[in-house]
């Protein structure tokens, strides 16, 4: 029996080792083939060291030459970013590998012409680093901020660069963290949206900020800083999610921009939806829940337990 495994294990070891020589573009052995994922994640620490001193690679002192600080990780990252992007093109050439876009160097071309088309690729890349970084710093800034106008532009950019068509907005943020956005900003972003001429869909959390404010307050001075949970929910008055949900229900109406409204968990709120989504409107409306708003329903009997909308509670009323 001993003799029979070792023999089979002898036979596989033999087939899979064939499949190397077969199928060459999934191992990595040699310099024929791709990278390493270990040498691409070095090559892009080295990278956010210099994109993002002190954030990564380590502490730099104030008193770093920043010049002679970025000249001596610069030169090594082009160096090893252009063997990688010849290898790649390399890859590309000799397993023919479809791109939606051609490759930068012709299928015969050798491999002196391979290196020489990858290290100007590197170098225009590196060359974006400071107009990049001069980018991030004033979108670090304008949310910082919650600038609308650069958050409205910011999505603009992330479908004509990125593909990305969906995009959340609370009405009722959380301070310090998610700011809360007013009529103004919903429907200029709708406008935006639609302006695209892609189907993008805008996820909205539906409460009036002004309602939860007054309800907070309110439960602050009733309950003091002791209020229990279910004290807590006072702040969050079903009115509030209802108010906002019929008029974000008016402007995707009117603009004609298709939304998702996140978060249900009012039994009217969920009523207006439905009915904001009936006959030809259907296609514009449509909402969820989540766990954090569901009601843990259990059965003893049964040993278990599920997750139900909140929709019969009597505080949801």
């Amino acid at each position: 029996m001993d003799e029979e495994r070792a023999a089979r294990l002898r036979e596989l070891s033999r087939r899979i080792a064939g499949t190397y020589q077969s199928y060459g573009g999934i191992n990595r052995i040699g310099e024929r083939e791709l990278p390493s994922q270990t040498r691409v994640e070095e090559l892009l620490r080295t990278l956010l060291a210099v994109a993002f001193p002190g954030f990564f690679g380590g502490r730099v002192s104030a008193r770093t030459d920043m010049e002679a600080f970025v000249a001596s990780r610069i030169d090594s990252v082009f160096v090893e970013m252009s063997e990688i992007v010849s290898r790649t093109l390399r890859f590309c050439q000799r397993e023919k590998v479809f791109s939606s876009l051609p490759l930068p160097v012709a299928a015969e071309a050798a491999v002196d012409e391979v290196q020489m088309v990858a290290e100007r690729i590197v170098l225009e890349y590196l060359e974006q680093l400071p107009s990049v970084r001069e980018i991030l710093k004033t979108d670090v800034q304008a949310a910082f901020d919650g600038d609308p106008a650069a958050m409205v532009a910011e999505a603009t950019r992330m479908i004509e660069n990125h593909g990305i068509r969906t995009f959340k907005v609370y009405l009722n943020g959380i301070e310090g963290l998610i700011p809360s956005m007013d009529d103004a900003f919903i429907i200029e972003v709708m406008t935006r949206l639609k302006a695209t001429g892609e189907e993008c869909i805008l996820f909205l959390h539906c409460e009036n900020h002004a309602l939860v404010e007054r309800a907070t307050k309110l439960t602050e001075q009733r309950y003091g800083a002791g209020a229990t949970i279910e004290q807590y929910e006072n702040t969050h008055p079903a009115m509030a999610e209802e108010e906002a949900v019929m008029r974000v229900a008016f402007f995707a109406k009117k603009l004609k921009q298709p939304v998702y409204i996140v978060h249900v968990s009012s039994a009217d709120g969920a009523e207006i939806l439905a009915a904001a989504a009936s006959g030809e409107e259907q296609q514009t409306f449509d909402s969820g829940t989540v766990d954090p708003y569901a009601n843990p329903v259990v059965d003893p009997a049964a040993e278990t337990a599920q997750a139900q909308a909140p929709f019969g509670m009597p505080a949801a009323r």
